[in-house]
């Protein structure tokens, strides 16, 4: 549903509320401007936002709260450091947004100052609804949550001066997910409302005569790609060998904010979780891993009298219902929705972490290689060999994948070979006995895996064995973010060198070269193998 709002300038308040991509980091000036204006809770929160968007005309005046969700705790049930610890992931957050809406305005300032912002179509939205992938406490390294590896309440108490800095890849708690999503009740990854109704801005003074109107047409993310090609005087007609346009346009709005809708359905599925809106209506599941398709419940709203998905009206309109719930089969099918598949993380390995290579070589300062097309090392046997050209000044980054949440590097500091695995929870270095010689030298680091998530580490330099080293708590699946030859620039994997820690050397050749002691599923493997021969 478009809101179309005058600019926002850099200094305007906002409401510390909604969804952002962790982690949630801002300047410490800009956290603790919201320092205790959330130690109230969520709870009471959610009545105050509810307040505050019916006021500005967001929600209707008679928009209901729904009751606080079954899997969110109330907030007088926490403890005194529970409160502190979610307080802050709170300010945390609300920092993070306020330093993300000034970006913004630095880019409209700069568009106004050229002369281009009036003839210039700016959309703002979010991506989906608030998440509750932090759980009860929040995440200090929400890596850890993809990973299934728990994180403890004395960890968070530690964290809590630096939370928000570059040392964390945090996100808030679930508690505070669902006030992001006032007033609905589920999250991001369900079709309720909490998970796809989203704020959309839309900025083109040239073309829409009133700035500042909130309008109620039904809007979905499929129609803005229709709307940017209208705006642009391209026709989005199919074309040969390019697939059909979905969507509709909602270029009308921008003459017209009271025309009546005219999109007349949109269907919802995500990991099970099903919906379908049409005219006005929406039907809704909510589903959990492993439950049978077929016998759950569904629930029926009228949205164009309840902005919130408050009452439930199955029960008293099952014919209504069933319509919907045929309507939903027949786009499922059109859309290519079946088979349904409920899983979440678990189809991570079998989609992002299989590469088919056994092999890949780097090249000093090629760019940034995606971690899904990174060497996939997590769990299994590597080794990383080159050949490198230095003199006794020569320093820096060889090759780095990760970031401060997870990773490793091998560097050199101060003459000595380094490779620094960054754990779960702990930082492993092994260092070389001696410094490296000037002029060429071949180096490598071997992990042997002895176990799961363990193994023995080495570096070698001309074949020598120059430290040798256990390690353990090693991440499940391959660490992403991304791999670097000669420099880092992501966060800094380590506190030794300087960040983009480009290696003053020469790097001759570098590769790295994986082994067979880890297959999730290996018919899966050999398929992508053959896809992408």
């Amino acid at each position: 549903m478009p809101a179309r709002q005058t600019r926002r300038s850099r200094s305007s308040p906002i409401l510390p509320s909604g969804r952002a991509i962790p982690p949630h980091q801002a300047p410490r000036e800009w956290i603790d401007r919201y320092k205790g204006q959330f130690d109230e809770g969520w709870d009471v929160m959610r009545e105050r936002w509810l307040e505050s968007q019916i006021a500005l005309g967001i929600a209707p005046p008679d928009t209901r709260l729904t009751p606080r969700n079954p899997e969110v705790a109330a907030w007088d049930s926490l403890s005194a450091d529970e409160k502190r610890v979610c307080a802050r992931h709170q300010e945390v957050f609300a920092g993070f947004l306020s330093h993300t809406d000034a970006q913004i305005g630095r880019v409209t300032d700069y568009l106004e100052a050229q002369g281009l912002l009036d003839d210039t179509l700016v959309i703002v939205m979010s991506d989906n609804g608030a998440s509750a992938e932090g759980g009860a406490l929040g995440n200090l390294n929400l890596r850890r949550h993809f990973q299934h590896i728990p994180e403890t309440l004395d960890e968070h108490l530690a964290a809590l001066d630096t939370l928000g800095s570059d040392r964390h890849w945090n996100n808030y708690p679930a508690g505070w997910g669902h006030a992001g999503n006032t007033p609905h009740r589920w999250f991001k990854m369900q079709t309720h409302g909490g998970g796809v109704r989203d704020p959309l801005i839309v900025h083109w003074p040239r073309r829409i005569g009133q700035g500042g109107a909130i309008n109620r047409q039904f809007c979905h993310c499929a129609d803005l790609a229709p709307t940017i090609l209208e705006a642009a005087g391209i026709d989005p007609a199919p074309q040969p060998g390019r697939m059909a346009m979905q969507g509709t346009s909602i270029a009308y709005t921008f003459d017209d904010p009271e025309a009546p809708t005219r999109k007349r359905v949109q269907y919802f599925e995500l990991m099970g979780n099903r919906g379908i809106w049409a005219d006005g209506w929406k039907a809704v599941t909510r589903h959990y891993p492993g439950d049978d398709y077929a016998a759950e419940r569904w629930e029926l709203y009228h949205l164009d009298s309840d902005f919130s998905e408050a009452e439930d009206l199955a029960a008293t309109h099952p014919d209504r219902l069933g319509e919907l719930q045929d309507l939903w089969e027949r786009e499922a099918a059109a859309n290519a929705v079946f088979p349904l598949d409920d899983r979440n993380i678990d189809r991570l390995p079998h989609t992002y972490y299989l590469s088919p290579r056994r092999r890949w070589s780097f090249a000093q300062g090629q760019g940034r290689m995606s971690g899904y097309a990174a060497p996939a090392i997590g769990n299994r046997s590597y080794l990383i060999e080159g050949e490198i050209d230095i003199d006794l000044a020569s320093h820096g980054v060889i090759l780095a994948a990760g970031g401060q949440a997870g990773g490793f590097v091998l560097h050199l500091d101060g003459g000595h070979l380094v490779h620094e695995y960054v754990g779960p929870r702990d930082r492993q270095v092994l260092r070389s006995a001696a410094a490296l010689e000037p002029g060429r030298r071949r180096i490598a680091f071997q992990f042997a895996k002895t176990g799961d998530y363990r193994g023995t580490a080495s570096l070698l330099v001309d074949g020598r064995t120059e430290a040798v080293a256990t390690m353990a708590d090693l991440w499940p699946a391959p660490v992403s973010g991304g791999v670097t030859c000669g420099h880092d620039d992501a966060s800094p994997l380590s506190d030794s060198y300087a960040m983009p820690g480009t290696f003053t050397g020469t790097i001759l050749s570098l590769t790295v070269e994986t082994a067979d002691d880890f297959r999730i599923d290996p018919a899966l493997e050999t398929h992508i193998a053959l896809c992408e021969d």
